[in-house]
């Protein structure tokens, strides 16, 4: 992974749990201003330390877990 830093990963968190759905994924990342490679990074270091999970429903395929 490149230079993805602290402040991202925690914006990124933040958009996804008030997502309710509005974007995908990857346009959540755009809407707030990352690229599309940076926020395939975010999720992928946010799903290995088990702060995010897939699903396989709705708009977005990520979500916090509980």
């Amino acid at each position: 992974m490149n230079n993805i830093n602290e402040t991202e990963i925690q914006k990124y968190l933040i958009a996804l749990e008030n997502n309710n759905e509005k974007f995908d994924e990857i346009e959540l990342g755009l809407n707030i201003g990352l690229n599309e490679k940076t926020t395939k990074e975010i999720i992928e270091k946010l799903t290995e330390e088990g702060k995010i999970e897939f699903k396989s429903f709705g708009l977005c395929s990520y979500q916090i877990r509980k």
